[in-house]
């Protein structure tokens, strides 16, 4: 959970609206950035819509890998279907 102010002063209290949540993550403390001022980048017309600006790149990660696994489970199940592999 992250509490931050936008330009306005109000103050928005939430989760990230993305975030991937990686094995990296393990080794990474974030111990270190309780009460810390840290980077995120938001939506100003919808200030719950936010992301932590350093996790961005394990984000990107997270999704394209998914996204790969999810093509590959796909792709088995239609050439099964159409009988070209036999799961």
């Amino acid at each position: 959970m992250i509490n931050f102010s936008i330009k306005d002063g109000k103050i928005i209290e939430s989760e990230p609206y993305l975030y991937s949540a990686a094995d990296i993550n393990k080794f990474r403390s974030f111990k270190n950035y309780i009460d810390k001022p840290i980077e995120i980048k938001y939506n100003p017309n919808n200030p719950k819509e936010f992301i932590i600006s350093d996790q961005k790149t394990i984000n990107k990660v997270g999704i394209f890998i998914l996204t790969l696994i999810g093509f590959f489970f796909s792709l088995m199940g239609i050439l099964d279907i159409l009988g070209i592999i036999h799961i």
